[in-house]
């Protein structure tokens, strides 16, 4: 019997299977159950409610499968490398590296993004190339120099094992395994990845400013007036859907979002990161420049590169004016930004790796 006859007859076997085996204890049965998403009600006020992906309900069971296969390494052409390599948990599911290690411990040209609240983002990657979760999900898995997957082989290692044909049927109604529904899994995943229980989320709902430190509060004040970050780093979100020119380098080696749209205009551009959990993601910008808070703080006090084409309007002021702000605005602009981690977040069991008990 030829092979593709075989793998044929067993794929219909093991539908069956799915479709009709039944017992008291763990039915197999497609019943998802929607996911409902929990943040404070003024946080949702502000941003909005969560939303799943056109075409893709997040469900729990989807959920699960993503997470399943964001931590699974047979999603790379060698078996070294999962999506979870670039995107740790630890690290508000970014890395610590300036450049994260694909394949064979090949750089990667940007620094990796951290991933939470991306229900409410509508561009990915830096340069925003992709507009969905589920589109941004396949560019890793196919990169030459990062997970360097071929969906082809892919496919088979998971429609071959022995619980997967099982997890892909309870989250979408079939076992036959795709890259669709690969790739929609794992946004499903990315999606209930909410970051929503830090100090300033506490403040914001409750609009006690008992509960910030007067350095804290002075911070806020800095940042949404003095300091101009309110403006490309707007909360609760703590970030805008916009990409900007911080006037980072003197000449442009990575021209973001000009590599995308080809125009001029748009050389410099990188997208707006969220502010939140920045205790957990150094290092900091597309490429990894700055290794502290504090860098990052004097960069934007004292060293905007005139230089740089396109630099954002909004940080005119701040260029004008060099070192505007003290050593204690600094300090103080720092204790603000440090409200905004959530540990809960990164030690959240719900987002740990399944296959490790």
């Amino acid at each position: 019997m030829k092979k593709g006859y075989l793998f044929i007859i067993i794929f219909f076997l093991v539908n069956l299977l799915l479709l009709f085996s039944c017992t008291k204890d763990k039915p197999f049965t497609y019943s998802p159950k929607a996911y409902i998403a929990r943040f404070p009600q003024a946080i949702e006020e502000k941003i909005g409610p969560f939303t799943s992906g056109i075409d893709n309900l997040t469900t729990e069971e989807g959920i699960f499968l993503g997470r399943k296969l964001f931590y699974d390494t047979r999603l790379s052409g060698d078996n070294s490398v999962a999506c979870s390599n670039c995107h740790q948990q630890q690290f508000a599911f970014a890395d610590s590296k300036e450049f994260s290690d694909g394949i064979e411990h090949i750089p990667t040209g940007r620094n990796s993004p951290t991933i939470f609240n991306q229900a409410w983002s509508k561009h990915f990657f830096w340069d925003g190339r992709r507009k969905s979760l589920e589109t941004q999900a396949h560019d890793p898995i196919t990169s030459a120099t990062e997970m360097n997957g071929n969906w082809d082989v892919i496919i088979e290692r998971l429609q071959n094992d022995n619980i997967y044909p099982i997890l892909f049927y309870q989250a979408f109604g079939s076992g036959l395994i795709d890259s669709i529904s690969i790739t929609k899994a794992i946004a499903q995943f990315e999606r209930s990845l909410i970051s929503y229980n830090s100090k300033f989320d506490q403040f914001y709902a409750t609009k006690d400013s008992s509960l910030l430190s007067a350095s804290e509060l002075r911070g806020f004040e800095i940042f949404l007036h003095r300091g101009t970050c309110n403006a490309c780093h707007t909360l609760p979100l703590g970030h805008l859907n916009a990409f900007f020119s911080i006037g980072l380098e003197k000449g442009i080696e990575d021209s973001g979002l000009a590599k995308i749209t080809g125009l001029a205009s748009d050389i410099g551009k990188f997208k707006s990161p969220s502010i939140r959990n920045l205790s957990y993601s150094a290092p900091y910008m597309h490429n990894g420049k700055f290794k502290t808070i504090r860098e990052v703080l004097n960069f934007y006090n004292n060293d905007i590169n005139e230089r740089s084409p396109n630099i954002d309007s909004h940080l005119m002021p701040l260029f004008n004016n060099r070192g505007s702000l003290s050593t204690q605005d600094i300090a103080d602009l720092e204790h603000f930004l440090m409200t905004l981690n959530d540990e809960s977040f990164i030690h959240n069991p719900s987002f740990s790796n399944p296959s490790i008990k």
